[in-house]
């Protein structure tokens, strides 16, 4: 009789410990003493209470992506901004006065687009031919729609400033008259003095073909071979509409490239955003009726 009630006592203290741990009221010890289904019952809604909770914190957190996006579109369009500014304040470079051509070629770092008025001799001698490429309207900056494609040529020039050969593009002639025997006119000859406009090396665009060098058809502006070929400093000016002579190049061929992608991340970043905002609210709207119990078989409250 002894181990007995020694016994239940064990069990009492068990069953107080477990009923103090799940905080519940003594009537509702009394209840799942009676039937233990009650206790099963119980846990199994606490824990899709704590499932619930915790698929609250996890949609939470997902909507950091589409705000974060929405963020980034919106960084993109001042960064659109500051680069129309930019490419504006460029184009005022081609337009504004000439200054003298320093004689410290290191100036000219900063001087890109900057015009220039430098004097020197042309080395007909030899020329590079950058192909294909359109007449370009000084005026308007749009290329001129016409039957026949030309190139730009490019000549070495002694200038007088910095007391050293350098690169002039002298501007655009047509296939016609791409050998200079046809535009002997044109060939300037002694000391001159030109408006130009500072520029520098060009990168390979993506997808160009690679330049022949042994042909003499450059696809693009390479200052690296062309200057060492020519025995330049790596100088290259664009001669400006005023240097134009009857008979040789037309000037004025500069177009201010500034890369710009600002506009396709705008639109790239605010559709991810609405796209993962509208999986948010369906994961969201998914979750109520998973979580929900069904009426016919729900419980009413124990506790």
């Amino acid at each position: 009789m002894s181990r007995a009630m020694a016994f239940r006592g064990r069990v009492f203290s068990l069953s107080n410990r477990l009923f103090a741990s799940l905080r519940l009221a003594p009537g509702c010890q009394v209840e799942i003493i009676r039937s233990p289904s009650v206790l099963v019952r119980w846990l199994t809604q606490s824990a899709s209470s704590q499932t619930a909770q915790s698929v609250d914190k996890k949609l939470l957190w997902l909507l950091v992506i589409p705000v974060t996006t929405a963020c980034l579109g919106t960084w993109q369009i001042f960064r659109l901004r500051d680069k129309l500014e930019f490419k504006l304040q460029l184009e005022a470079r081609t337009q504004a006065l000439p200054v003298p051509m320093p004689s410290d070629v290191s100036k000219l770092n900063e001087m890109e687009y900057r015009r220039v008025t430098l004097s020197g001799t042309f080395d007909h001698g030899m020329e590079f031919y950058i192909r294909p490429r359109q007449l370009l309207s000084e005026e308007s900056r749009q290329r001129i729609k016409t039957s026949e494609k030309g190139a730009q040529v490019i000549t070495p020039f002694y200038c007088r400033e910095t007391n050293s050969r350098i690169l002039v593009n002298r501007g655009w002639v047509p296939n016609s008259r791409l050998n200079p025997q046809s535009r002997l006119e044109g060939q300037v000859k002694g000391e001159v003095t030109i408006n130009a406009v500072v520029r520098r090396n060009e990168k390979r665009p993506v997808f160009m073909p690679k330049n022949d060098i042994e042909k003499n058809f450059w696809f693009y502006k390479d200052l690296d071979q062309m200057s060492a070929i020519a025995a330049t400093e790596l100088i290259l000016v664009d001669a400006d509409a005023t240097t134009t002579v009857s008979g040789g190049p037309i000037g004025g061929q500069t177009v201010v490239s500034v890369r710009n992608d600002h506009l396709q991340y705008i639109f790239t970043w605010y559709c991810l955003s609405l796209f993962t905002l509208y999986m948010w609210f369906q994961l969201r709207k998914g979750k109520g009726p998973s979580m929900t119990r069904n009426p016919k078989t729900a419980t009413r409250p124990m506790f």
